[in-house]
């Protein structure tokens, strides 16, 4: 994922700009003052926080693969999601046909894009490839 699609995910603004957040974050620099959140968005923001620790079930066995969603703040393509409904990632396809990150969502919080994410597909495999090595290591 790119450092620039790391923000959006997150759903706060940074004032020293999207690439300087990740950047930040990685080197323990970033600084609350620059973060913006407003109001409107602050329950959102505490609910991604708060489906963080469920990360892991996106790649563990029994995820599955939604296909698009469309609601009022969100569209997405494809959706990668927990079995049981905790936390899903929802993906838009870029011009390349690549798929990238839109949004973290919490499935407890959020029961309407929980009901909606029923119709999925078994993912049978995962594997992650090492950009430098092209080394292949399968998850599961």
């Amino acid at each position: 994922m790119k450092k620039k699609h790391f923000l959006h995910l997150c759903g706060v603004k940074y004032s020293r700009g999207a690439k300087n957040f990740a950047r930040d974050l990685e080197r323990g620099r970033l600084d609350p003052k620059d973060v913006i959140m407003s109001s409107s968005i602050k329950n959102v923001v505490e609910a991604k926080i708060r489906c963080i620790d469920n990360l892991k079930y996106l790649i563990s066995k029994g995820v599955r693969i939604s296909d698009n969603g469309n609601f009022t703040n969100l569209s997405f393509d494809k959706a990668i999601r927990s079995n049981k409904d905790l936390v899903a990632l929802s993906l838009i396809c870029t011009q390349r046909g690549d798929y990238i990150p839109n949004s973290l969502l919490n499935l407890t919080y959020t029961k309407s894009m929980a009901s909606v994410l029923k119709n999925t597909k078994s993912v049978t495999s995962i594997s992650v490839i090492d950009i430098e090595t092209q080394t292949k290591r399968t998850i599961f």
